[in-house]
């Protein structure tokens, strides 16, 4: 059976890694099955190639309750997991590990972006949990810590891994505890970002309502969501006229100019995809009053210039007749002038 266990490969060790160090980790190093768990695809990716990468075979698992049901089928010698996931998120998933006789000795490593603060860090440790590591790692970094985490574990040198809860009722108060406070600190960054994108949606504002042109941005049900105070008095016209030709991706074919009084308005229509997702269209309305008056001045003025060409050329043919006879009539006149004087 080809497995990760029978593969040769070159193990990195970090650099810091003295070499007296390095010997002992390589002795006792050995590959290991590892059982991952992230509901992020693109941080579960990462976190099995850095794995895969130092000679371990991994086993993906989106949320706690993948995890489990993979744990009934395999028991791995090591189980890395975030925290924050749905269906059952990490401490979940850790205190159903350590609540199983065939599993709680299972090294358990917490690899985190949202818990990282130090009341998460002693939760996840009074649960049970064998190291705590904050995201990101670099490659070489984290496969060390990951190798010493089992190690240090088989050696005795890691605290009890063992649950300090004694019952559930004391478990889920400080497991609500942290829920609430993340969930406060969640709210909080929303706050701060609901601010700074008022702030910039007021500047966005700002801007654009000191342009000339009308400007409209349509999300993708056709609802106005921003107008600028020309986009305002034209939005009427555009909904009833604009709005329904535009196409799936916001292509527009409407291709006529919009009458509004005395004024005219020449619109143009800009798609906004975010990652290949159609999110709604920017609509321009560019005031052309003044170009289409002046290019209908310029056109009367030709059509005038070419009309007098017509006349000015048929004159100067007239004249050059009118000169020729002349001269033809003075020649005339010069014989007829000699043959009497004789």
């Amino acid at each position: 059976m080809n497995t990760a266990r029978d593969k040769k490969f070159l193990y990195h060790l970090p650099s810091n890694v003295r070499p007296a160090d390095a010997c002992i980790i390589l002795c006792w190093w050995q590959p290991m099955k590892i059982l991952t768990v992230d509901d992020r695809k693109d941080d579960l990716y990462l976190l099995n190639k850095m794995l895969e990468g130092g000679g371990h075979e991994v086993i993906p698992a989106a949320n706690g309750r993948e995890a489990l049901s993979a744990l009934e089928k395999a028991v791995p010698d090591l189980v890395i997991s975030d925290i924050l996931m749905p269906e059952m998120d990490g401490y979940q998933l850790l205190k159903e590990v350590k609540s199983k006789e065939e599993l709680k000795d299972i090294p358990f490593v917490f690899y985190t972006a949202t818990y990282t603060s130090k009341k998460d860090e002693d939760f996840a440790y009074s649960l049970g949990a064998s190291r705590f590591i904050v995201k990101p790692q670099g490659p070489d970094e984290f496969i060390a810590l990951v190798d010493k985490t089992v190690k240090d574990q088989k050696n005795g040198i890691l605290a009890s891994s063992e649950s300090v809860f004694e019952g559930e009722e004391v478990y889920l108060k400080e497991y609500n505890k942290r829920l609430i406070e993340k969930l406060e600190d969640t709210v909080t960054q929303l706050e701060e970002a609901r601010s700074e994108l008022k702030g910039s949606w007021d500047f966005l504002d700002t801007i654009i309502s000191s342009i000339d042109d009308g400007i409209l941005v349509i999300d993708e049900s056709g609802k106005v969501e921003l107008a600028n105070k020309k986009g305002r008095e034209l939005e009427s016209v555009v909904l009833k006229k604009v709005i329904p030709t535009l196409e799936s991706g916001g292509r527009c074919t409407f291709n006529s100019e919009i009458l509004l009084g005395d004024r005219c308005y020449d619109p143009s229509c800009f798609s906004t995809n975010i990652k290949g997702r159609f999110m709604g269209t920017t609509i321009v309305l560019r005031d052309v009053t003044d170009r289409r008056n002046v290019q209908e001045e310029l056109r009367a003025r030709i059509a005038e210039l070419e009309k007098w060409q017509k006349l000015t050329v048929g004159r100067e043919i007239k004249m050059v007749e009118l000169k020729k006879q002349v001269k033809e009539l003075e020649s005339r006149f010069e014989k007829l002038g000699k043959k009497k004087g004789r």
